[in-house]
């Protein structure tokens, strides 16, 4: 099977509303809703706003100054479609800065977390953090196919930043008209 790192679509971004997010409301580290921690108590108090003027449009994939996987009731009804038992959708409220809208959207807390990154066959650099400490940054991903095991959508050990998506669940995007999206193909050993 084929598998895709999931981006968001910035060619196609000029009339999409951008989402502001003030961490200051948050009860939780921003970054807990990228490494795959389930919450057992969210906050739907979380403050965030757009401009919704000049026609601006929602994509389903909603851009946003956190880089949070925050979604549409449509893309969430195609991602719960594929049947992945470890993701929470996460309510948000946005409201637009004059008040006049609101919208409910998902974040999406994907808990599958999968020991595959093919490093042997992946493209990355090595950044000395300290003398103790070093980080992986990979420009081209290579997965291991045999650790994913049919799951359709996950994030990848020690390298939560980014989303993955099998084909299927990108076939399915695609019939379904879901914007805001970009996919790039990694390679599968």
């Amino acid at each position: 099977m084929k598998y895709y790192k999931l981006l968001y679509d910035y060619e196609h971004e000029d009339n999409s509303i951008f989402l502001e997010i003030d961490e200051k409301t948050l009860s939780f580290d921003r970054y807990e809703a990228e490494k795959g921690i389930e919450f057992c108590d969210w906050n739907v108090d979380i403050k965030v706003n757009y401009d919704n003027g000049n026609k601006r449009v929602i994509t389903d994939y909603v851009p946003n100054d956190l880089s949070w996987f925050i979604v549409t009731d449509k893309l969430k009804s195609i991602i719960e479609s594929m049947k992945n038992n470890k993701i929470q959708y996460l309510p948000i409220r946005a409201r637009s800065k004059d008040e006049s809208e609101v919208l409910d959207l998902y974040l999406v807390n994907i808990c599958n977390i999968v020991d595959a990154l093919d490093l042997e066959n992946s493209k990355y650099s090595v950044h000395e953090i300290d003398e103790n400490e070093k980080m992986i940054s990979v420009q081209k991903y290579a997965i291991k196919g045999s650790m994913i095991k049919d799951i359709d959508l996950f994030r990848l050990k020690d390298h939560y930043m980014s989303i993955f998506i099998s084909e299927k669940l990108k076939k399915a995007m695609e019939k379904n008209g879901i914007t805001g999206c970009d996919y790039l193909e990694v390679k599968v050993v």
